[in-house]
């Protein structure tokens, strides 16, 4: 009362227990739970995964913009730019789905992103075991995972740092992001 606060009682320990409510509660909440944190740490890399792409795409511009300002012919770099372009768009569009396609009602594949969405959102937090939509769900975008991955990868440790090598040979001004800047 008026800010001041007074003790009613000292401190008693209970034991909570679910009511039971949920209309198909899980048989084996411990399996339930292991499905969810697997869910959350694939959620995990492919949020990882997004975000390497989403530098990388970042980084195009800049290399673009970087090629008006050096002196050196630069036909083959901008080839290996637009290489990156293009294998950075077919990495958004195994992630992401094709998006003109679907625009226009074509039958697709859905994109790793937005199925691994679905069963998230589907599951999360369900007191419900899996279904096999769900297992399903997971277990497909846990396979397509790590091939994009390693796609992903190889263009970093390959062609990104190749062009970012050539680009500071030629003198190219300063690449936000860029590994180069570090030495």
């Amino acid at each position: 009362v008026n800010g001041t606060l007074t003790k009613l009682t000292e401190p008693v320990s209970f034991k909570v227990e679910a009511l039971g409510h949920s209309s198909l509660p899980a048989k084996d909440k411990k399996a339930l739970a292991a499905f969810q944190q697997k869910i959350r740490n694939l959620n995990n890399k492919v949020n990882e995964m997004v975000d390497l792409a989403n530098q990388i795409n970042s980084k195009i511009p800049q290399y673009k913009n970087a090629l008006k300002s050096v002196t050196s012919p630069y036909s083959d770099l901008y080839k290996k730019i637009r290489k990156v372009e293009k294998t950075l768009g077919d990495i958004y569009q195994k992630l992401y789905g094709h998006f003109t396609a679907a625009r226009l009602d074509k039958l697709i594949a859905t994109g790793l992103v937005r199925r691994l969405r679905s069963v998230i959102y589907s599951h999360s937090s369900s007191t419900s075991a899996p279904t096999q939509t769900q297992i399903d769900g997971y277990l497909a975008v846990k396979d397509e995972y790590q091939p994009i991955m390693d796609k992903l990868v190889n263009l970093v440790k390959g062609e990104v740092k190749e062009i970012e090598k050539i680009l500071k040979k030629m003198g190219a001004p300063y690449i936000k992001g860029s590994t180069f800047n570090l030495n």
